[in-house]
């Protein structure tokens, strides 16, 4: 359990990092959520495993070196200057990784006939093109799988491959429960982006309450729901602006 816990927070702080670096390119009003920079470091991530694996199998020596290049480059460049908030959330987002890991009890034959051979692919070889033609369970898979298949490391074993499908969903929700904290610290706050928010987390209780049955299709839901909570805060501003106008 205590390994579980240490090992999510370790990889919830690799994401963090990853998502961090565009802060220091000019990119820093855009992306200065806490939350936004973990999920854009998922996604930095699962896009470095794609053009590697181009070149390269996705082996635990080539992911570990990701992996301390990742925290090396993070820690150069914040220095002493960690912000306690920042420290709160990975703790928070870890805390909740790892629960979503060590309660799910409930068995699904979909990872071991979809999501395990091919990260296992992954971890072996180099994209092989056509490779669906061989199977069609090659051809029922997502970038998940490529950000699964670069945390399998020497320092998290077999368990790094769970790892970030937990991560993922646990940057989402605490995106909604935060926007809905919001409506419950103060009823002014309330708003269509907070409102929307509050279905979700309604959605996300009745839905998506259980790791073991997520796959992809609970990522894909997440990330949409987010991205329409996105929209629905920028045409806030919009109209704000206009208004002023």
């Amino acid at each position: 359990m205590i390994e579980v816990i240490i090992y999510s927070f370790i990889s919830n702080s690799l994401f963090y990092s990853y998502g961090h670096f565009l802060k220091y390119l000019n990119y820093q009003n855009k992306f200065n959520n806490i939350n936004d920079r973990a999920l854009l470091g998922c996604i930095i991530l699962s896009f470095i495993a794609l053009i590697l694996n181009f070149f390269l199998p996705l082996s635990k020596e080539i992911n570990t070196i990701i992996l301390i290049f990742g925290f090396v480059t993070f820690f150069l460049k914040r220095k002493k200057n960690f912000k306690k908030k920042e420290i709160y959330y990975l703790i928070l987002s870890s805390v909740i990784t790892s629960a979503l890991i060590i309660y799910s009890n409930v068995n699904r034959p979909d990872a071991g006939l979809y999501h395990l051979p091919y990260i296992s692919y992954l971890n072996e070889n180099k994209i092989i093109f056509g490779l669906s033609n061989v199977h069609f369970r090659f051809g029922t898979v997502s970038i998940m799988q490529y950000l699964s298949a670069i945390n399998n490391n020497v320092i998290f074993k077999d368990i790094g491959i769970v790892l970030p499908l937990a991560s993922i969903v646990s940057f989402f929700l605490i995106y909604f429960f935060n926007n809905v904290l919001k409506i419950i610290k103060k009823i002014e706050t309330l708003s269509l982006e907070n409102l929307f928010s509050l279905f979700i987390v309604i959605f996300i209780s009745y839905k998506i309450n259980r790791y073991s049955s997520y796959g992809n299709d609970a990522v894909a839901h997440l990330s949409y729901f987010y991205l329409i909570s996105k929209i629905i805060a920028k045409s806030k501003h919009f109209v704000a602006v206009l208004d002023y106008h």
